[in-house]
């Protein structure tokens, strides 16, 4: 859990990772609330069969998997550009950017959530904070980027807001995204010092995604099955998923919408058709286990049926 506990002029954000109740209170205290809790209304038969059918579809379990991940960080570390092929690159380069915007954002797959992170964007002035605190995956190339580069509901919204502003919640990618525009540039050749920045960052950017994405490759070539990966890679690279709800997001890759269909049908143990690119790295990835939604009969239901009617 994570939050923010404000008193008088100091903001303090938090999260928790784990809890360990200290006080246990005396039983007369919390007696009538037990009994409350310890009478259990009864219902028919009927009821609960006539609450079912009218609520059959909630009473489905989700398409579940578990997958193996094989991934390969893009490590920019220790990459070293020299200044004079920075130059090089800017003097080779006809470098004329297009309107363009230098943004950050917090991605959530909760409306709720994303309400909450952007009431703390109101209420504090460190958007990394709340960022580090609140943020799931989502590939969204951030930073700066030209308007006419970025998907169209992005760059209409963030046109839409002034310089060191923070949007609403935005229905985005099965989710919801806060964007934050930092600044914003015209049209034009910028000079080689506006530039330097951003043109190690791609050089940069390019040797690291260029490793990572060869290693992947190689894993991806030759194996087709889980068992041979250990061959190819090392587990320090190789993950396990626990079985989960497939609409989750997954440790390292996070939502899988879009590879979600074919992972549901493909052969225990086989690996995924493509390789898939993260913000961090590249993936391939294998089905370990699946288990298809079904719809539950009415006596399977029952106990969750008692459970809402109670509630």
């Amino acid at each position: 859990n994570s939050g923010v506990i404000k008193s008088d002029d100091v903001v303090i954000v938090f999260k928790s990772h784990l809890f360990f109740p200290e006080f246990i209170p005396d039983i007369s205290d919390v007696l009538p609330q037990l009994q409350e809790l310890l009478i259990e209304r009864e219902f028919s038969d009927v009821e609960l069969l006539e609450y079912y059918e009218a609520h059959k579809k909630d009473f489905v379990t989700p398409d579940s998997l578990q997958l193996a991940i094989c991934f390969f960080e893009k490590d920019y570390s220790n990459i070293k550009i020299p200044e004079k092929d920075l130059i090089s690159y800017y003097n080779e380069h006809s470098i004329f950017k297009e309107r363009s915007v230098n943004f950050d954002y917090i991605y959530s797959g909760n409306i709720q959530r994303a309400n909450l992170i952007s009431d703390y964007t109101m209420q504090i002035s460190n958007f990394n904070i709340i960022k580090l605190l609140f943020s799931e995956k989502c590939n969204l190339k951030n930073g700066l980027v030209e308007y006419s580069k970025l998907p169209a509901i992005i760059s209409e919204n963030l046109d839409k807001i002034n310089s060191n502003s923070i949007s609403k919640p935005i229905a985005f990618k099965n989710g919801w995204i806060v964007l934050k525009k930092i600044n914003e540039y015209p049209a034009g050749k910028p000079t080689f010092a506006q530039m330097k920045i951003e043109i190690l960052h791609k050089l940069q950017t390019n040797i690291a995604e260029k490793n990572a994405y060869l290693k992947a490759r190689a894993v991806f070539d030759s194996t087709r099955y889980f068992s041979q990966v250990y061959q190819y890679a090392d587990s320090k690279n190789i993950y396990k998923t626990p079985l989960q709800n497939a609409n989750d997001n997954f440790e390292i890759i996070g939502n899988i919408f879009d590879h979600r269909k074919e992972l549901m049908r493909i052969w225990k143990n086989e690996k995924y058709s493509k390789i898939i690119e993260t913000d961090d790295g590249f993936a391939v990835i294998y089905m370990l286990k699946r288990v298809s939604s079904k719809q539950l009969d009415f006596n399977s239901a029952k106990s969750k049926i008692k459970q809402l009617l109670i509630a």
